[in-house]
């Protein structure tokens, strides 16, 4: 039996349905895509947001700042970062994301993926215990 093939696609990141976890506005890039243990997502955080300290139980993450700065906590230290920068967050280890005076825009990839579906986020908020929620905007 011939295994189906993935239909092609070319669009801008804007043109895809952006999302939003725990207020962060993410856009999942490889949804619909034949990369089913990849996930990726194009993630913005404005001006003066964060995102608490969480971990991803089962994967592991690299992300690009591809532009703005801001501030990434890693097992409790503070590490600035801007365009360029590469962090690379193994599964189990506590971080978070923060913004002062301009956005941060990244492609964060993991293995397996951190959004299984919309009720089944891998993620895990250190101060509350609660999974992150996926909402549609």
């Amino acid at each position: 039996m011939k295994q189906q093939k993935t239909k092609w696609m070319v669009k801008h990141v804007s043109e895809l349905p952006a999302e939003r976890l725990e207020g962060v506005k993410i856009t999942r890039v490889l949804e619909g895509t034949a990369f089913d243990n990849l996930g990726c997502e194009y993630v913005v955080l404005e001006k003066g947001q964060h995102l608490e300290p969480h971990v991803h139980e089962e994967a592991n993450s690299f992300i690009l700042i591809l532009s703005g700065g801001g501030f990434v906590s890693m097992e409790n230290q503070e590490i600035a970062i801007e365009e360029g920068y590469l962090v690379y967050v193994p599964a189990g280890v506590l971080h978070g994301f923060r913004t002062i005076d301009q956005p941060i825009v990244m492609y964060g990839f993991q293995s397996p993926p951190i959004i299984k579906s919309k009720d089944n986020v891998d993620i895990v908020f250190e101060k509350t215990g609660a999974q992150g929620r996926l909402i549609t905007t």
